[in-house]
Parts: C-alpha cells; sequence; structure tokens
C-alpha cells in the first residue's frame, strides 16, 4: 500500500465542488461555440465524442465496474475507430481500457488517497511486466543495431507499448474493482450471452445481421474463441449448481463454436485448433475416468484419419512453419543479440528486419510468435516476468481449487485455466495474447482482451475468499 502525498487542488471534494462542475459546464459551452464556429461533420462527432467522454468519466470514476462491463459489447459489436495519422487506428476496446486504467489510478490517488492493490502472488509480476515494458521503451531508443537507417515512430512505440501494458492493468482492474462473485457471474453470463448470439449468427449464415452488429471475423481473434469455449465447457462440467438445461446449453454452445470454426475456417488453425485444446484441457481435470476416455478417443480417431490428417497436417505444416518460421526465427535471434536483456523496445525490431534477406527478400516483417515478440521488444527479463506471472496464475488457480465449494467458482477456475494453457499454445501459432502493433495489433486486441479479464476474474474469487477467511474468526467469536 503506498500513501502519496496529494496536492490540496486534487483533495477529495474536488470532484464534489460546485467550481469542477461549473468549470464542466462552460467546458462544455466553449466545445459547442468552437464547434459552430468551425462546422463539419468530423469535428461534430469529435466534439461528440468529447463531451461522451468528459460525461463518462464522471460516472465510471465512481463505477469503474461498469467500465469492465461494457468492454464486452464493445469489442464484439461496436465498429467505430478513431484515426491517428498512422495506418493503426484506434477502436473503443483500447481506448475503454486505457481510460478505464487511468482513471483507477486517478481514483486511487483523488479519492482514495492511497495506491493499493489486492495482496495476490499475481499483482507482483504483472505490475513488474509493464514496469519492464516500460523500461524498454525508453531504452528502445537508443539505436541498438548499428546499421538500421530507422526504428518506429514514436506512435507505433507507444501503441506496442499499451498493447503489453493496458493487459496487465486490465487483469489488476477486474482483480481488483469486480466487488463479488455474484458479479463476476454476471460478467461471465454477459459474455457467455453475447458470444452465443454470434455464434448463432455464424451459424445459420446470417450474414446481414453478422455485418450490421458485429465486428469483422478478423477482429475476433484466437483469444475470443479460446475462452468462448473454456468458459463455457467449465460451467457445462463443473458448475454442480446450474440447472440442468442451462449445463445442456453450455454444452451446445461449446460443439456450435468448435463447428462452426471448423466449417467456416479450417484452414485457419489458430481458430479451432487451440480452442478444442482448451475444452480437452477442461475435460482432462474432470476424472481419471474422463482421461481415459479422451485419450482413447483422440487415439482411436487419428488411427481412423490418420493417413488424411498426415497429408492435410504435412502440408499446412509446410506452409507455416517451413516456408514462415524457419525463415524468421535465425533472423529474429540476429536482432536480439543486439540487447538480449532489454530488448530492442516496443514496435523497433520490425523496421530492423530488411537488414536480412528472408527467402532472398529484403522486407519488414513479424515474428508470428508471442514468446519472440517479448523478447525482441523487452528482452529475456520481459519473457522470465511473464512466465513468472503464468506461473503465479496456475498456483493461485490450484490452490483456490482446494478450497472453494462452490459452483459456479469451482467452474470458473477450470476454465480459466483451460483457456490459460490453450493462450499459451497459441502463442507459438501468432501473436494472439499480446498482440504486435504491426500484425494483429489494436484490432485483435478486442479478442485478447477476454483472456485478461477472465484471468482477472480469479483474482475476484481469491479475494473474496481470503476476505471470507479473515471475517470467520470475528463471526464465530461473536457467536461466541
Amino acid at each position: 500500500m503506498i500513501r502519496p502525498a496529494i496536492p490540496a487542488f486534487l483533495q477529495n471534494e474536488v470532484l464534489h465542488a460546485p467550481r469542477f462542475k461549473q468549470a464542466l459546464v462552460a467546458g462544455i459551452l466553449l466545445l459547442s461555440i468552437f464547434a459552430g464556429l468551425q462546422a463539419s461533420l468530423e469535428l461534430a462527432w469529435l466534439v461528440g465524442l468529447g463531451v461522451a467522454v468528459m460525461i463518462g468519466s464522471i460516472v465510471l470514476m465512481r463505477r469503474l465496474d461498469w467500465g469492465i462491463f461494457l468492454l464486452v459489447p464493445l469489442s464484439m459489436s461496436i465498429r467505430f475507430v478513431l484515426g491517428t495519422g498512422t495506418a493503426v487506428p484506434l477502436n473503443l476496446t483500447i481506448m475503454l481500457s486505457g481510460g478505464l486504467i487511468a482513471l483507477w489510478i486517478l481514483r486511487m490517488l483523488v479519492l482514495e488517497r492511497e495506491v493499493r492493490f489486492f495482496p495476490s502472488r499475481t499483482t507482483t509480476p504483472a505490475l513488474l511486466f509493464a514496469l519492464a515494458t516500460t523500461v524498454s521503451l525508453f531504452a528502445g531508443n537508443i539505436r541498438w543495431v548499428i546499421l538500421a537507417s530507422e526504428g518506429a515512430s514514436l506512435a507505433a512505440q507507444l501503441g506496442a507499448w499499451a498493447l503489453y501494458v493496458f493487459p496487465m492493468g486490465i487483469f489488476l482492474l477486474v482483480g481488483n474493482r469486480i466487488h463479488d462473485v455474484s458479479q463476476l457471474r454476471q460478467l461471465t453470463c454477459l459474455f457467455l450471452g453475447w458470444a452465443s448470439s454470434y455464434i448463432v449468427v455464424r451459424l445459420f449464415e446470417l450474414n446481414f445481421i453478422r455485418d450490421a452488429v458485429f465486428v469483422s471475423v478478423r477482429s475476433l481473434g484466437s483469444v475470443f474463441w479460446i475462452f468462448l469455449v473454456a468458459m463455457a465447457a467449465g460451467q457445462c462440467l463443473y458448475n454442480h449448481d446450474l440447472k440442468l438445461r442451462w449445463r445442456i446449453a453450455m454444452g451446445v454452445l461449446v460443439l456450435a463454436t468448435l463447428f462452426v470454426n471448423i466449417r467456416q475456417s479450417f484452414g485457419w488453425f489458430s481458430g479451432w485448433m487451440p480452442p478444442l485444446g482448451a475444452l480437452l484441457t477442461v475435460m482432462w481435470f474432470k476424472s481419471p475416468r474422463w482421461r481415459y476416455v479422451l485419450i482413447t478417443m483422440i487415439f482411436i480417431g487419428g488411427l481412423i484419419n490418420f493417413s488424411t490428417l498426415y497429408a492435410w497436417v504435412q502440408e499446412q505444416f509446410q506452409q507455416h512453419t517451413v516456408f514462415s518460421r524457419q525463415a524468421t526465427y535465425p533472423i529474429m535471434f540476429e536482432l536480439i543479440k543486439a540487447n538480449p536483456i532489454l530488448g530492442l523496445g516496443p514496435a523497433n525490431y520490425y523496421h530492423y528486419t530488411p537488414l536480412y534477406p528472408i527467402l532472398g527478400w529484403y522486407v519488414k516483417f513479424n515474428s508470428h510468435s508471442n514468446y519472440v515478440d517479448i523478447i525482441a521488444q523487452t528482452g529475456l527479463l520481459g519473457l522470465s516476468i511473464f512466465i513468472w506471472l503464468v506461473v503465479e496464475i496456475v498456483r493461485v488457480a490450484f490452490r483456490l481449487l482446494s478450497v472453494v465449494q462452490d459452483g459456479f467458482s469451482r467452474a470458473y477456475i477450470h476454465g480459466a485455466l483451460g483457456g490459460l494453457a490453450a493462450m499459451l499454445v497459441s502463442g507459438f501459432l501468432g501473436d494472439w495474447f499480446l498482440p504486435f502493433v504491426y500484425n494483429v495489433g489494436f484490432s485483435g486486441f478486442r479478442a485478447s482482451v477476454f483472456a485478461w479479464i477472465f484471468l482477472g476474474g480469479l483474482l475476484v474469487i481469491e479475494r473474496v475468499h481470503a476476505s471470507q477467511n479473515a471475517a470467520q474468526p470475528v463471526e464465530e467469536s461473536s457467536k461466541g
């Protein structure tokens, strides 16, 4: 816990003072006058957005949890993007995520007058990963690769920095600001309900609804499918408090999700293989009998379709691995050697790749691997801290499984573990869970944000369980 010194003008009463409200009204009037003098449709949109941001900031300062809930429909259904003067426009998911994190910090400084996080084992590595990324941002402005003529622009560096820091912020924000397990249940239901409507649209190929309501298929990347399958499968298999019809509905949702992706995107490994792995991971923890059934089913299915699967996998493997990974990684490791500890800084390595020919061409390219990206941008220091964070998340999850009894929480934990395992595998196929600004980018953050929301939910369960344990002796003594 940190208690900073707060200037007098930022004391607790600032948001309630008449002068603050008067200044807010005056600001809105000035914006209206300016918009009238410089009338244009684009400016009108910007002014309207500015007013909405000011009003929304005041509301969300009080109820940060509302903003977390808002991330679900925004990420899946709102196509609005804001041009940045670069090839990478901002969407509402990245803007709201950054705004929520900033408001949370401001709230701790101004209203609560202390910087306080729930003391989970995961908090320190999450904060240190954000710090390591920030250090790499400054270190990246040193020309580590002497022959390079240029690096990433400041806007690209800040964008790449945000795509690594904002997930840590969302992870901690959910863990600290979702009030209880009941609210976590509501958040999970919102996600599963909203996502199931998208699956129905895709299943029956209602393209006119899909195009009108939901974001592009490209924006709903691998992590979205992983956590949709994992969380639904967890509730289906482990939530003994859930009525049978809803458990069946969750099972149908899992099968429909896999069917949609396999039918429409069979050649897209990241679309169906990691979600299938998430399902198998969730099922693996059910009981030893389930494990034997899974192994037997996979073995028999593999034998029956061995020749077809082998030919297809070999073709895809040759296409996506031999001609991509084997050509990419030697160049990436040559670049990483320039500063292996802190990395080359966010986004920079992309501009250094033309120094080496790939398949005979001097072009810019990205690694298509979360882990190589982490090393290239934040160094071995960043990768070590990230591995530490994953280990602590797993430790927290398994410890909770040994003490938590209610059906929803146990189902949630199993789902989060399955999602985490599949998410880590997806990192070998692309930059899915920590997007690279020049590849999956801000658009893909719409999907990756769900991983950090639901992993942050583990901290909610941990925090609630810790508070219950702390209150128990007091309750017993009062009864006595």
